[in-house]
This record gives structure tokens, C-alpha cells and sequence, in this order.
């Protein structure tokens, strides 16, 4: 939140490219697994399982779009992608409402 709060224009470019990013994915989600495949240890049978989540900016997420994407990180943690669990509210930051 501090980065944010400290960096408005690179933040507003920085969720401009998440847009973006979240319009393609939207578009060819199994076209976008290849990034998992490539920048993860996951190979084509664990990404073959997925199914698209659900992107929303921050005012526009429920508790239950926030435990859909806590199940999707906990798959990184299971599969050692990342080293520790990763708290989906820890990554909400809702434009001129973080705390």
C-alpha cells in the first residue's frame, strides 16, 4: 500500500497493464497457461486442471471471488511455486480506499 500511496502515476500504470493483461487472459485463458508453464514448476497436466479465475478489480470482489482466488494461490504453496502460503487479501488495494 505504501508503494502506492508513494507512487500514484506508477501504480495507475501498473493496474493499466493488469487491465490489459486480465482483457487477454479473459480472451484465451488456455493460451495464457503457457506463462504458468514457463515461469512456474508447473507442467501441463497441473495447469491442465485449472480453470479460469474470475479477475475483478478490487471494488468489485466478493468474499467469495476472495476465497476462489485464496484456493488458486494455495496451489502455488502446494506445488512450491512459492515458498509460502499467500494471503489473497494481502494483495487487495482498492484505488484511493487502502488504509
Amino acid at each position: 500500500m505504501r508503494f502506492a500511496k508513494e507512487n500514484p502515476n506508477a501504480t495507475k500504470k501498473v493496474l493499466e497493464v493488469l487491465d490489459r493483461a486480465i482483457t487477454e487472459v479473459e480472451n484465451d485463458f488456455n493460451a495464457s497457461k503457457k506463462y504458468l508453464k514457463n515461469y512456474t514448476p508447473l507442467n501441463d497436466s497441473t495447469t491442465e486442471g485449472l480453470t479460469m479465475p474470475v479477475f475483478k478489480t478490487c471494488n468489485e470482489m466478493t468474499i467469495g471471488d476472495i476465497e476462489a482466488l485464496q484456493k488458486f494461490y494455495d496451489l502455488f504453496e502446494k506445488y512450491n511455486v512459492v515458498d509460502e502460503r499467500i494471503d489473497a487479501n494481502a494483495f487487495l488495494y482498492c484505488h484511493g480506499n487502502a488504509s
